[in-house]
């Protein structure tokens, strides 16, 4: 089932077109990375998506509700945190929940079931100006989660964070999908943790979405190898004559790919082939495994033949 669905979503301001004919699929009950560099129209996206600016063109439909038609209903079924938490630092955790629980005219017992779900019940009487930026951003997403949502939308949540804030709020994340059966779409410019958090992505470059797919699908459908020789600038030439995408790793081996817009097969047997040809020492030889910086990186060069 779709949590959320845009068709033919589209958004200008005065002649800039910010975002253009998006057809978006979130599925219930898992993480949807949603990528892209400054100004490709993620947050524009995402308030369309939250009915906070009007597109103006297409659909928003959230738990198969038309945000248009239907905007109360759709948009009881949704938990948000956009931008930087707005909390009141003088006031406790406890508190800043209790506010908008009164607003939503929700039991008090929600308090505890949110505080319980992002693992602040021992901080709950701690008054927020103590909280680290990791606690901060657990305490907006406990007070997204009051009510229940089915969808949670959550913009760059781990800007700032240390290593230990970015481990809690992926563990969350993750958390909130796989056992809670929430759809949690995440905006980040961190690549690595979007592949170790998100079932699918969607990578919006200019406006336009130029890869969707599930995570695992779409790291799986380009063959790689990780190739150590004595000579990796050689190793390179070799590549590009090949048509091939060369990246040298930290410890001078390379990896190399075909274009994930290329419809030929990269075959081991002709690889190794052409770079002891080519007169290159082979010291290892074993398949690699594509990233999603690689996917990102392919998508912006494709992206980049294409005129605006």
């Amino acid at each position: 089932m779709l949590a959320i669905s845009t068709r033919g979503l589209g958004k200008s301001f005065g002649n800039h077109r910010v975002v253009d004919g998006l057809d978006l699929n979130v599925e219930a009950g898992s993480v949807f990375g949603f990528l892209g560099p400054n100004g490709a129209g993620k947050s524009t996206t995402m308030r369309m998506m939250l009915g906070l600016i009007k597109p103006d063109t297409g659909s928003v439909r959230i738990m198969n509700r038309c945000l248009a038609t239907d905007r109360s209903a759709a948009l009881r079924t949704v938990g948000s945190v956009i931008e930087a938490p707005s909390l009141y630092d003088h006031l406790s955790g406890h508190a800043n929940l209790d506010l908008t629980r009164r607003l939503l005219a929700l039991p008090a017992k929600e308090i505890e079931r949110v505080l319980d779900l992002v693992d602040l019940g021992h901080s709950a009487s701690r008054r927020v100006r103590e909280y680290s930026l990791g606690m901060k951003q657990r305490l907006a997403i406990a007070r997204a989660l009051l009510g229940s949502p089915t969808v949670l939308v959550l913009d760059e949540p781990l800007n700032g964070l240390d290593p230990q804030g970015i481990f809690d709020i992926r563990n969350l994340i993750r958390r909130l999908a796989h056992q809670e059966g929430r759809a949690v779409v995440v905006s980040s410019h961190l690549l690595t943790e979007v592949e170790q958090t998100a079932d699918h992505v969607g990578l919006l470059l200019k406006g336009r979405l130029v890869l969707q797919g599930s995570t695992e699908t779409l790291l799986r459908q380009q063959a790689a190898y990780r190739v150590l020789v004595d000579d990796p600038s050689a190793g390179k030439r070799v590549a590009a004559n090949l048509k091939l995408i060369a990246s040298e790793m930290d410890d001078h081996s390379l990896i190399l790919r075909a274009d994930t817009n290329s419809t030929e097969d990269l075959k081991a047997g002709e690889l190794a082939r052409a770079l002891v040809v080519a007169g290159l020492e082979i010291h290892e030889f074993a398949p690699a495994r594509m990233s999603l910086e690689h996917l990102y990186q392919d998508a912006v060069r494709q992206q980049e033949r294409i005129p605006a």
